[in-house]
């Protein structure tokens, strides 16, 4: 009996005591999973043209079930459709079809041929495997990859073609065709699992889109009798001048592995060889894996010249290197797509990656020993690198990227792996794609690999594969907020290597000794976590660190009150933080420097040395014709206590101008000793002007004067400085009184020199130098101001500047 929905349109079961033919009525539009499961005695099944969907198993295990014709409407035969029906010998496809999902053939052992419509975009894994009677299929043009065990069984099969669209070839795909005799590859860039043909052993002809010859090695490991291997255009002449054989293919790469091994026994490193017919496992990364079982004696004592010369190379598929003796690292990374690095490095792609690396590390941009994989999706650069007590038990290390080098799902690399004392593929070894690894300068190195540092290395590693974490922790009732470098650890999948190591160890972190790494280990001194507690040692390791991080933690730390605030050294860190890495971390620094911290007037003093003086001293600053040329620029910044936090001493080069030799006589800038030691003009003004901005005095000798000569130099930038929001002191007017040095008129104007005198009783060294002279007046200044000759005001004035925006010249 048969059951139906309610409206007719599915048909849901069919009792197991069916037999012979069965007629679906018309209206039917579905037909349910397993509806037809286990129907023994059913031999022939029609359906009607308004069936538009079959779902998983309908007709599994129907062992009697001879033909069936599916209408024109179904585009997809189900998971385990009609998977078991082994008397099934007769199947009418619809030619809009779009997949055969997994499995939905396999056992169908009566099924002797099939048509597949070019419409089919998908076979599913095990679509038709051991249907031991199918001995001819065309695979449609539309399919991009034939699945995992698709054909696998399928013994009668005598001939195969690949599509030119094929990119793929999975493990296992015709597994145990035992009479294959042909294998006609259409397409030129196809990656063919080494296990695809596992089994074929009656395989003897092989025709190559892509008339690589080579690949035939990787392609088909298992397949021995193959005899020969011709381009894809000789396919109908019956013969080839080019054809080759596959031992003549074998015999070529053993011959170089041969010479290989010699060559790398110049530079005292322990080779293995590599034969994927010898490995257990028989998959993709057996072309890497030694056959030596006792490979890793090899990482502490040499081999000898007898030892290399009796490996049997024969049939062998590559050639490595024992990492750890003599010192011997390596880097491999494994890129994740060449595009990916296209993206990031739009100027050299890949290459540009490997340059950054090998910058990092401080190796030349044509360093000899960087080694690109066969499929070109993967590099490793080998090296040499001292151990130590942080690496003495390592034999791989494995990191992942970090966020700033994935674009959306696509990483740079999926791995980037620091070999220790491990295994490394070395060229011209065969590759799972059938390429050979190679030498990316393309020629053999001459010189022994460099050294690199574990400081070189951690550091470069933090780049890539360090991502900023925070934590929280409290002094004092204060919440403070600190950060380090956490490295990206991925699961480390190493054939050879099985261990789990840890890193940022204390041993780790001493002897990497690289800035991330002070700052890891200050944190450690400071929370007592895996070494005792030692704040004076904590604030070492973080001054001597530099980095980002230790001074985004110092400024933390000077915020709370931990360590007692320097006026100097907090200027000089929030100079040099770069903000933009911690955002909306810096709201509780920012938080407890209100609360905690003293409020910070800042002084700017600042002096100029001209090309010589004004016509008219009391015309505008927009009057360029009238006011000189600045030649140097020298400002110190101190604060309320006297503490400086910056000092800056700028040459200016002339542009436009030559230094007369009258200004030369005063202050001993020559036109050529600025062209040669100065520094472009708007850049100096620029930092000036930044500076300006977070000061509330400004202070100069003759102030007036040099105030003029910067505003006349904006000016001729197309720019207005504004003074607005500060308050300007004069140390010459305001020593009038206190110098008295008469003339006709009363007292005068004092030079720097004699209120220098007059305040210490001797002079100051290099007068008319700017950065000496404002050295002295900051000392003048601040000694006025104890003598009560200066009053500081603390009210801000508002002085606004000489020139409108409205005003500019452009």
């Amino acid at each position: 009996m048969i059951t139906y929905s309610d409206d007719n349109e599915i048909l849901l079961s069919c009792t197991k005591d069916m037999v012979g033919k069965i007629i679906i009525p018309n209206g039917v539009k579905k037909i349910a999973s397993h509806a037809f499961k286990d129907c023994y005695e059913i031999s022939e099944i029609i359906l009607p043209d308004t069936i538009s969907q079959i779902q998983s198993q309908a007709f599994s295990n129907c062992t009697s079930l001879e033909e069936i014709n599916i209408p024109k409407e179904v585009k997809e035969i189900p998971y385990e459709c009609f998977s078991g029906c082994i008397n099934l010998h007769t199947i009418s496809l619809p030619s809009q079809l779009l997949e055969i999902a997994s499995r939905a053939f396999s056992n169908c052992q009566s099924l002797t041929t099939i048509l597949l419509p070019d419409s089919i975009r998908n076979l599913g894994y095990e679509a038709f495997k051991n249907c031991c009677n199918l001995c001819k299929i065309l695979i449609p043009n539309g399919i991009s990859s034939i699945s995992s065990e698709t054909f696998s069984g399928c013994e009668s099969l005598s001939e195969i073609k690949i599509p030119q669209n094929i990119r793929s070839i999975n493990p296992n795909a015709f597994e145990n065709c035992n009479e294959l005799r042909c294998v006609i590859i259409e397409s030129k860039d196809i990656d063919i699992d080494p296990t695809a043909f596992i089994g074929c052993e009656h395989l003897t002809r092989i025709y190559l889109g892509n008339f690589t010859p080579i690949r035939v090695l990787s392609a088909f490991p298992d397949c021995a009798n193959i005899k020969y291997i011709a381009p894809l255009e000789d396919f109908s002449k019956g013969l080839s001048k080019e054809a080759v054989s596959l031992n003549f293919i074998q015999d070529k790469l053993s011959n170089e592995l041969k010479y290989m091994s010699l060559y790398y026994r110049l530079f005292n490193m322990n080779i293995t060889q590599m034969k994927w017919s010898e490995c257990p496992k028989r998959n993709n990364k057996s072309f890497k894996e030694p056959i030596d079982t006792d490979w890793e004696t090899y990482k502490i004592i040499p081999q000898s010249l007898d030892y290399i010369l009796k490996l049997n190379w024969e049939k062998s598929a590559g050639i490595g290197l024992v990492l750890g003796y003599n010192q011997y690292r390596a880097l491999d990374v494994d890129i994740s797509s060449l595009w990916v690095s296209e993206i990031m490095y739009p100027d050299e792609g890949l290459n540009g990656f490997i340059n950054e690396i090998l910058t990092l590390l401080h190796l030349p941009i044509d360093y000899p020993w960087v080694v690109r994989s066969g499929n070109g999706c993967g590099f490793h650069i080998i090296f040499k690198s001292e151990d130590n007590t942080a690496t003495q038990n390592i034999d791989s290390l494995s990191f992942e990227p970090k966020d700033e080098y994935c674009d959306s799902d696509c990483k740079l690399f999926y791995r980037m792996e620091l070999r220790w004392c491990d295994h490394l593929v070395l060229p011209p070894s065969l590759h799972a794609s059938g390429l050979q690894y190679r030498f990316r300068n393309g020629t053999l190195p001459t010189i022994i690999p460099s050294k690199v540092t574990l400081t070189e290395l951690d550091s470069m590693i933090d780049k890539y594969c360090g991502e900023r974490i925070y934590f929280t922790a409290n002094y004092k009732d204060i919440t403070i907020e600190l950060t380090e470098i956490n490295k990206i650890k991925s699961r480390h999948d190493s054939y050879l290597s099985p261990h789990e190591h840890q890193i940022n160890t204390i041993a780790w972190l001493i002897e990497t000794s690289s800035p991330e790494s002070k700052n890891s280990l200050a944190l450690r001194y400071l929370f007592s976590k895996e070494i005792a507690s030692n704040s004076d040692l904590a604030i070492k390791y973080l001054t001597d660190s530099d980095s980002q991080s230790a001074k985004f933690n110092l400024l933390q730390l000077y915020a709370c009150g931990f360590i007692k605030y320097n006026a100097e050294i907090y200027n000089k860190l929030q100079k040099t933080l770069d903000e933009n890495l911690f955002n909306e971390h810096l709201d509780i620094l920012q938080s407890n420097a209100d609360k905690y911290l003293p409020v910070i007037d800042r002084y700017l003093f600042f002096d100029t040395e001209t090309t010589g003086l004004p016509q008219n001293y009391n015309a505008p600053s927009s009057d360029i014709k009238n006011w000189p040329r600045l030649i140097q620029l020298s400002w110190i910044i101190t604060d309320q206590f006297q503490n400086i936090l910056a000092k800056h001493n700028h040459i200016i080069k002339p542009n436009g101008f030559v230094i007369p030799n009258e200004s030369m006589s005063v202050h001993g800038i020559s036109t050529e000793y600025a062209k040669i030691n100065g520094e472009n003009l708007d850049e100096v003004l620029d930092l000036f002007e930044s500076d300006i901005k977070s000061a509330k005095y400004i202070i100069g000798h003759n102030i007036d004067f040099d105030k003029k000569i910067i505003e006349a130099e904006f000016y001729r930038e197309n720019k207005v400085l504004s003074w607005k929001g500060t308050i300007s002191l004069c140390t010459m007017k305001s020593a009038i009184d206190f110098c008295k040095l008469r003339n006709f008129y009363g007292y005068r104007y004092p030079k720097l020199q004699e209120l220098y005198n007059k305040l210490f009783g001797a002079d100051f060294e290099n007068a008319h130098n700017a950065f000496s002279d404002i050295s002295a007046t900051v000392k003048c200044f601040w000694e006025m101001v104890k003598r009560g000759i200066i009053t500081i005001p603390q009210t801000k004035a508002e002085t606004a500047t000489n020139t409108d925006e409205d005003d500019l010249p452009f």
